[in-house]
């Protein structure tokens, strides 16, 4: 027997005339509105005056008003199929205790759709919350979206956005947008062309990409949760940098640690589930994965044990192990198709696994320095990296592997993020929502900063606490650009190892701006002295070449000799944006945009010596080890080939240097 849906009597009576529109709408009788409405303007009075008094299908012919308003053999029928819908009171489901499937089978037979209307009588959220959402009607997602805060956010006035509407929650209904079909907008190629089509008509055009974007990152986020709605989003949307709750031990029944968390307990079989399934939403290939080796990178991502000894272990033995997993998988074809497919603007050598021998070679040979570099400090440095355009590309190779480098020879920057490096390892997160942590073979990096140092006595402690950052995040957290983004991140690490960030200045506002935006690009914030002393007119400059970069330098050093010196923080934030064009320069020698300035360019607009007053650094992450030598005579210079970095360039700023960068960890 199918369970028994709510006794909803006093929900009709609640219902308004906008619910009542709804109704007919949804049991096709909508062009009859006006004139109902008219006959019945609220639901007691479509209770009382017409539900309660049909029993057939001549009582409404019978009925003094409707009867001569549906003359339609069809259309009496389908009133008549509706009321006694409503008679039942199985317009809304009791979640706790409806098999779903077939209590909707028997609704279906009264109306010939989707049945469940539940109009204003939304089932309570926190009803909702358990359930699997590919199980909900049309009603109960637009019951799911409506306390969905972000959703609240689209309807508020002062923000002038009326993305969400009522009207657009019928559409919902309309269109039977049900828990199946929402998801779909995960899957471009499939349903979720057909759902933005049915509901765009409905929204201005400004609207759209915020509207899609939201409704997207929720039908992710849930499915992410294991189908089910998020906590966070269905309560409380609040910055989770703010949502610690209590500290309590995390509840890991596979492994055990001493580290505090300062998140709910969360079990270990919730865990994996939530790890998975943000992995999945990376690529739609990685379900060729076992479920054992899913489980795995899991179990290395979300537990403090898992992630200290998969990737910040100081022995590589562990590191190659993964690598052995890796050439597994490789094996069975699971991510052969899952990486072939990248922008047109990427080279394939970016994602091409063939080069996982390599890069094993480079980070084993790189690695058995590791014993004589851990002495008596460690670095710890803010890093700032240009973010890859291919975040399933990204997602893939990082995941698998914690030690590949790559690099992209795209023609256009991209935006910037930060990241902290500890020692030998860069940690970051990004909007796979997942931090992968790596050795730091990587020439990815274009700015790294110096901000503590940590005593190798502390090491083991320290790797405790990035560890049990990294598993929190990568367990309790979503990716928000905004709320959640790669800053906030660096923040709650920095925390964890009680380093306190003061930067002021220029590099004070582009770290603020990293945290408020998530993003940044190479745009220089020029201090009002500087104007006054070099005659800059632009408040704000965007570096578009390297040329133009240099020649700016160039103008800055003629006037300003000590500046290096006298404003460090501006002079740090202008070397990034240099090494981040050297960087472009070593892997598209051809691009003109990347050149540096020759030396006979560096003395007509400096009036210094290109060598004797530029002394050589150390680019330590920055210099490209092997790729600077592959490169060597074709770093844009003008075609200058001589030996010797400096010789080679006009830079104001140097030429990176053609040391590791593991010769710059401690």
């Amino acid at each position: 027997m199918p369970s028994q849906p709510f006794k909803s009597n006093l929900i009709l009576d609640e219902w308004t005339k906008k619910d009542i529109e709804l109704w007919l709408q949804f049991i096709g009788l909508g062009e009859y509105y006006k004139t109902f409405i008219k006959l019945y303007p609220t639901g007691s009075s479509l209770k009382n005056e017409l539900v309660n008094t049909i029993s057939s299908e001549d009582d409404i012919r019978k009925n003094a008003c409707i009867g001569q308003l549906i003359f339609w053999f069809g259309h009496v029928r389908k009133l008549f199929q509706a009321i006694q819908h409503l008679k039942q009171n199985k317009f809304v489901f009791n979640p706790d205790s409806v098999k779903f499937e077939t209590q909707r089978q028997e609704n279906d037979k009264l109306t010939g759709k989707s049945s469940s209307f539940v109009s204003r009588a939304a089932p309570r959220i926190t009803v909702i919350k358990n359930r699997d959402v590919r199980t909900l009607t049309c009603h109960e997602v637009v019951s799911m979206l409506r306390s969905d805060v972000r959703i609240s956010n689209l309807k508020d006035e002062t923000n002038g956005i009326f993305a969400w509407t009522r009207a657009h929650e019928e559409m919902f209904i309309a269109q039977k947008i049900d828990g199946e079909i929402f998801l779909s907008v995960t899957k471009p190629n499939e349903y979720s062309e057909f759902v933005f089509e049915k509901i765009q008509p409905n929204y201005a055009m400004a609207t759209h990409a915020l509207l899609f974007e939201t409704l997207t990152k929720i039908a992710i986020e849930i499915m992410n949760n294991g189908f089910k709605p998020v906590e966070s989003s269905l309560i409380d949307n609040q910055s989770v940098s703010s949502a610690s709750s209590s500290s309590s031990n995390l509840n890991n029944t596979a492994v055990e640690t001493n580290t505090i968390s300062n998140y709910p307990d969360v079990s270990y079989a919730e865990k994996i589930q939530v790890i998975i399934g943000k992995i999945r939403a990376s690529s739609k290939k990685v379900q060729n994965m076992s479920d054992d080796d899913l489980k795995e990178y899991a179990d290395n991502l979300g537990t403090v044990d898992g992630i200290k000894k998969a990737y910040l272990n100081k022995e590589f033995t562990a590191i190659k192990k993964l690598f052995s997993s890796m050439r597994n998988v490789k094996k069975m074809g699971a991510l052969s198709s899952a990486l072939s497919s990248t922008a047109s603007d990427y080279t394939k050598s970016e994602c091409n696994l063939e080069r996982l021998p390599e890069d094993i070679e480079i980070a084993e040979r790189e690695s058995k320095l590791l014993s004589t570099r851990f002495k008596d400090t460690i670095k710890v440095k803010l890093v700032i990296a240009e973010i890859a355009k291919n975040k399933k590309e990204r997602t893939m190779r990082r995941l698998l592997s914690p030690i590949m480098s790559s690099i992209s020879a795209s023609p256009q920057f991209g935006l910037f993020h930060s990241g902290v490096i500890i020692g030998p390892w860069l940690i970051e997160w990004n909007s796979s929502s997942l931090c992968i942590p790596r050795r730091c073979y990587s020439n990815a990096a274009t700015l790294a900063i110096d901000i503590e140092e940590i005593s190798t006595k502390e090491l083991d402690s320290c790797i405790d606490r990035v560890s049990q950052v990294i598993a929190d995040w990568n367990v309790h957290n979503r990716y928000s650009q905004q709320k959640c983004n790669c800053q906030h991140f660096v923040d709650d690490i920095c925390k964890a190892l009680g380093i306190k960030m003061n930067f002021t200045g220029s590099m004070g506002h582009y770290i603020t701006k990293l945290r408020n935006k998530g993003l940044c690009n190479i745009k220089w914030k020029v201090p009002v002295d500087i104007m006054e002393q070099v005659g800059i007119k632009e408040q704000k400059i965007t570096f578009y070449t390297h040329k133009q970069l240099d020649m700016l330098m160039c103008s800055i050093l003629s006037k300003i000799p000590d500046f290096p010196e006298r404003y460090q923080e501006d002079h740090m934030l202008l070397k990034s944006f240099d090494r981040a064009f050297w960087l472009r320069s070593f892997k598209a020698p051809q691009n003109a945009n990347y050149h540096a300035i020759t030396p006979e360019e560096f003395r007509k607009y400096s009036g210094l010596k290109s060598e004797a007053n530029v002394e050589e650094d150390d680019f330590g992450v920055f210099g490209g080890g092997e790729d600077d030598d592959e490169n060597n005579g074709q770093s844009g210079t003008g075609g200058d080939t001589s030996s010797g970095h400096h010789s080679r360039t006009g830079c104001p700023f140097g030429h990176p240097s053609d040391k590791s960068f593991t010769a710059d960890w401690w």
